[in-house]
């Protein structure tokens, strides 16, 4: 299974010396395929192991000092998933579903579903959950597993990874450059995507800041940008030709790519630009990515490669400290849009509104403000067309940059 995952933006900036991963000892050499935390000390990464073609599990209780065995089966695990610090659930291959309810120290088959691979499995609420896999399988659960019912999703390609907003708002992707979206908890879908995605073979999916904000990547570089909640896509440049497999969001800023030969790319403002953190000691081919908290990610591969990040990105990357905050209301937003600004010095502040493509819409320069927190309405912008754009704050304080979406 290949797992692939979403993004968003366009430049790609090398920064060399500033990536900070540490390679951590696993003690194996199994091929990891999904990986998730719970906490910033406690996570699993699932797989299989090379020789025996058995699904293995593995888990750190210490961030990631040393990993253990926790669990091995016939089939391969393909996704991990935590719901909640405790509550957790392993997609497999021949319909098996595993389930951990003490944080991933024990597993246990959950549901047996068929005999098709299961890919990917996701649960929005404490109660709703969804699988999906080879030939385009996909059940839903509305009972915590108790029973599955059959969804069709529209297609016969695997169904690689899946995402929901909440029980009923919800995308999957797979094989084919397929993607669809669903409003009613996948008892319909509607197939998204332009044609010409024909041979995107997208395998994974994350949304950023909100549900209208979506990404996916693909193999061969492959990465789109959905600004209204998939409807419709915007091919990107990811500068490499390397197959990208996962990307997490944390927030509506921070988010991470992953791919094949060590790749990986990281975003500090929400997509706009994107650090090629790629490592010439690492590699093998990447598949996974977990946060385990706005500061703390994790990365996993092939040969049992993981990797740890302690790189600071809550906001956004100056060349001056960040010592305010900001954030805008209603977002989505129609006709108006407020910009809260709160300094903790006297400074004069400018505003600037740009699109995707890096165009401003609207600059305006408030002057100097006291210190404290201040709501800036925004002008000029009730003509502005749907989609996504970016709100710079720039002050004596630093510079910070947030995404909004225009409905």
């Amino acid at each position: 299974m290949k797992k692939i995952i979403t993004l968003f933006a366009a430049t790609i900036i090398s920064i060399g010396a500033f990536a900070q991963w540490d390679t951590l000892t696993t003690n194996t050499a199994a091929n990891f395929n999904s990986i998730s935390f719970t906490n910033e000390n406690n996570g699993v990464a699932v797989g299989k192991n090379q020789i025996s073609i058995r699904g293995v599990a593995y888990q750190t209780t210490d961030g990631g000092i040393s990993w253990s065995l926790v669990n091995t089966g016939t089939p391969s695990y393909n996704d991990v998933f935590f719901q909640s610090n405790n509550t957790g659930w392993i997609a497999a291959d021949s319909g098996f579903i595993m389930e951990s309810s003490n944080s991933g120290q024990t597993w246990g088959t959950w549901a047996h579903i068929g005999t098709k691979n299961f890919n990917c499995i996701f649960f929005p609420t404490d109660t709703v959950g969804y699988v999906g896999g080879d030939d385009g399988i996909l059940y839903r659960t509305a009972d915590f597993g108790a029973s599955w019912d059959t969804l069709n999703s529209g297609t016969n390609l695997s169904i690689n990874d899946l995402f929901f907003a909440d029980a009923l708002n919800g995308w999957i992707v797979g094989d084919g450059g397929y993607m669809a979206t669903t409003a009613d908890g996948g008892q319909t879908w509607i197939q998204v995507g332009e044609p010409y995605f024909g041979f995107f073979n997208c395998s994974g999916f994350a949304s950023a800041g909100t549900s209208s904000n979506t990404f996916a990547v693909g193999n061969s570089g492959d990465l789109i940008h959905s600004s209204d909640g998939g409807l419709t896509w915007n091919a990107l440049s990811s500068n490499t030709t390397s197959n990208l497999n996962s990307v997490r969001f944390t927030n509506n800023l921070a988010g991470i790519v992953c791919g094949d030969h060590g790749k990986i790319l990281r975003t500090q403002d929400g997509g706009l630009s994107w650090y090629d953190e790629t490592m010439s000691t690492v590699t093998e081919n990447l598949t996974g990515v977990s946060w385990a908290s706005d500061t703390l990610a994790y990365i996993c591969g092939a040969n049992g490669r993981i990797l740890k990040s302690h790189i600071d990105i809550s906001s956004v990357h100056s060349g001056v400290a960040n010592t305010f905050e900001i954030s805008a209301f209603p977002n989505p937003f129609a006709e108006e849009l407020n910009i809260i600004v709160d300094l903790q010095k006297n400074s004069s502040v400018t505003i600037v509104i740009f699109d995707l493509s890096g165009r401003v819409v609207m600059e305006e320069n408030e002057g100097e403000m006291n210190s404290g927190k201040h709501v800036v309405r925004t002008n000029g912008i009730s003509s502005l067309v749907s989609g996504m754009y970016f709100v710079k704050v720039t002050s004596g304080n630093g510079e910070l940059v947030i995404p909004v979406v225009n409905r």
